[in-house]
This record gives structure tokens, sequence and C-alpha cells, in this order.
């Protein structure tokens, strides 16, 4: 069997694909020893330039820490950003004909930018009197249980997104934020 391999190896064609392939392997492994090189300095100066500015700011400001600082994406560059709208003041639902009644407070999340924000901002009112309407069939009961405030989220999302696509075309409710949840 080695006798067979030894010639095929001796081929000159086949010893210069060998030569041709050490050769692409050694300039790919540059490359990328290369690229983790910049990452690592790069790196690097960025810590250093942290350093700096907490040396700065600690020689300016003795008495106070130094904020934390938090890469967050900006709103403006990035596209996909969060952007959380409050519905306004509180919102104050009966139990159909009972004295017991539910409050709550609530923000909205979308990833759909400006127009979005516009779409919910012009029809607060009208999102308010919807929200009451998808309530208006809640029992103390359904308030109570242990998974009340996903379903009220759930029921919201889905029944304020209905309402605005009539409107907009487009439904930019990503998420309901109950921020504050009182029942009575």
């Amino acid at each position: 069997m080695l006798g067979k391999i030894l010639p095929f190896l001796r081929n000159p064609f086949v010893i210069s694909l060998g030569g041709v392939t050490l050769a692409a392997l050694g300039v790919v492994l540059g490359i990328f020893i290369q690229n983790k090189l910049d990452d690592s300095a790069k790196q690097k100066a960025l810590e250093a330039k942290r350093a700096q500015e907490a040396a700065e700011y600690a020689a300016a400001h003795p008495q106070g820490p130094m904020p934390i600082y938090r890469e967050t994406p900006d709103p403006k560059n990035d596209p996909l950003a969060p952007h959380y709208i409050t519905l306004g003041d509180n919102l104050v639902i009966n139990f159909g004909r009972s004295a017991h009644f539910i409050v709550l407070e609530l923000s909205f999340v979308t990833r759909y930018g400006q127009d979005a924000e516009d779409l919910i901002a012009d029809n607060k009112m009208a999102l308010r009197a919807e929200t009451m309407a998808l309530l208006a069939n809640m029992t103390m009961q359904d308030a109570k249980a242990e998974d009340a405030r996903t379903k009220i989220q759930d029921t919201l999302k889905e029944g304020l997104n209905n309402f605005l696509y009539k409107l907009g075309k487009f439904r930019p409710i990503d998420q309901v934020l109950i921020t504050s949840m009182l029942v009575q």
C-alpha cells in the first residue's frame, strides 16, 4: 500500500499543490491572528479611554462617585431600539355593577419608530376608551387571578393593535406594560 502512495506523493503537481495549500493556510492563519490582535488592541484602548475619563471625573468631582457607564443604543441611530410611550393618567375600571374596581397605569413598547409614536400619541383618548371597553367584562375574580397581569397585557396588546390597525394600517404595540395595578 505504501508503495502505491509514495509515487503519487513524488508527483510534481501534488508537491506544488501541497505548497500552495500550506501557503494559503499560512495567509489565513496570519489574518486570523492579526484580527485577534487588533480586537485586543481596540479593547485595551477603550479600557484606557474609560480609565482616563474616570480619572478626569474624579479630579473634577472629588466628593461624588463616577456615574455607571452603560452602552445603550441611541434611538436615533438604532431603528430597532424600543420606544416607551405612556398612556397618561391612571385608568379606573369598574367590575360590572359592583363596588369593586381596578386602577391601571399603562405604557407601551414599540420598535416602529416615530410613525408608531405619532399614531399612539394622536389617539391616546381613543386608546383609553378602547382599553376600558376591552376590560369592561372583567370580574373581580379575573383581576385577582395569579395570571391576571399577563392576561390583561395580552388582551390589551391584541385589542389595541387591532384598533390602531384600523386607524394607521399597522400594529405598532410590541408590548403592553402595566406600570401600576390596584384591585379594590
